[in-house]
């Protein structure tokens, strides 16, 4: 979201260079639902409502947040930060101290704690003076993380990251985007760009993995017990995510998923320590 003077609130950027000052501090929060944990509620950046140039990622999603001000701690800036990028329609309930990563870039201190939320009855409004704080964000959504699409355990960040941008309506293919939309949707994936990568990294454990996808030759195999749930459909064993069709994708993420399920499993017969993070280098 943007900042009252025109600078980007969000993101990393260059190197500090001699600059020997404390960096600035901004904080923000990754909001879940308070009343459902699986659902992530993001705003959607919108265009500067200070100066009328485009946003920091405009049109994709982030996590609210931004400058601390004087005499405020991070929970207080994350909590006045999220009434105004959820324009007023949400209010923080809780918020961890622990942070989901923080980073120091271009003169600035991001960082990005865990918190929850809880729609505000009645909606806040802005106070004299406040209005604009309210105009950062184009739109507010609430997703349910363990059905977004094409996004799994296994999934790197930014794979992630394109399933919130296909659930808010923001394009992900660059072959069909304007260079305007190419370059707010780097911004958006860019590693560097703490909070979005913390929505990310907050969202991996409630993904399930693929069902193996399938075929009219294997229909009726053991990944279905073979009931009726009422509606026409087989019930399944376990608890993943069910492919819609044995196309090409389908079967693509499960080459992929049974690729990082057989890695991880020679990884811990070998003593190996990788997890099964993302490609982001957003500190855990």
């Amino acid at each position: 979201m943007p900042e009252k003077n025109g600078k980007r609130k969000h993101g990393g950027g260059g190197g500090g260079g001699g600059n020997r000052r404390q960096p600035r501090e901004k904080a923000y929060g990754v909001a879940q639902n308070h009343s459902d944990s699986d659902e992530m509620v993001v705003p959607v950046v919108g265009p500067n409502p200070y100066n009328g140039q485009p946003g920091y990622g405009q049109g994709y999603p982030t996590a609210p947040g931004g400058n601390v001000e004087r005499g405020e701690s991070h929970q207080s800036a994350v909590a006045r930060e999220t009434v105004e990028e959820l324009q007023g329609r949400f209010q923080q309930m809780s918020f961890d101290p622990t942070p989901i990563s923080s980073n120091v870039a271009g003169g600035s201190r991001y960082t990005v704690y865990p918190q929850t939320v809880s729609p505000a009855n009645p909606p806040i409004q802005p106070a004299y003076g406040q209005e604009r704080a309210f105009q950062e964000s184009a739109s507010v959504h609430q997703v349910p993380m363990s059905q977004l699409p094409r996004a799994y355990p296994h999934s790197n960040n930014t794979q992630i990251l394109q399933s919130y941008a296909q659930r808010v309506g923001a394009p992900t293919n660059p072959t069909t985007m304007t260079p305007e939309q190419r370059r707010q949707y780097t911004t958006y994936i860019d590693p560097q760009n703490y909070p979005p990568q913390a929505i990310a990294d907050s969202t991996r454990p409630y993904l399930q993995p693929p069902t193996q996808p399938q075929t009219s030759s294997n229909s009726n195999s053991s990944s279905s017990d073979g009931s009726d749930d009422g509606r026409g459909q087989h019930r399944h064993r376990s608890g993943h995510r069910s492919a819609k069709s044995a196309g090409p994708e389908a079967q693509k993420d499960w080459s992929q998923y049974q690729t990082k399920r057989d890695r991880d499993g020679q990884n811990r017969r070998g003593g190996g320590g990788h997890s099964a993070g993302g490609s982001s280098s957003v500190t855990r």
